[in-house]
């Protein structure tokens, strides 16, 4: 994931950033699919009701209370983002 976000910044042509976003979002969603339907339902399993709301309090605890802030990436100097 780190490096397909490395050419998605550092990308020399369009086509080389949305090859990668595609990719990007294609590995995101198996690994959504994959929380969803092993290690959620294996959680549920093997954990009592008491503890996943033991989790479920440190994991809310962990978030940040402000949205992280990403700085800009590199300009190609167009607006129209097919142009490249």
């Amino acid at each position: 994931m780190e490096a397909l976000v490395a050419t998605m910044r550092d990308a020399e042509t369009v086509e080389q950033r949305r090859d990668a976003l595609a990719e990007f979002g294609d590995s995101l969603r198996d690994h959504i699919r994959w929380e969803e339907d092993v290690l959620f339902s294996e959680t549920e399993r093997w954990l009592v009701r008491g503890e996943m709301t033991a989790l479920a309090g440190e994991i809310d605890g962990r978030q940040p209370e402000h949205p992280v802030e990403v700085p800009p990436g590199p300009s190609t100097g167009s607006v129209n983002p097919t142009a490249n």
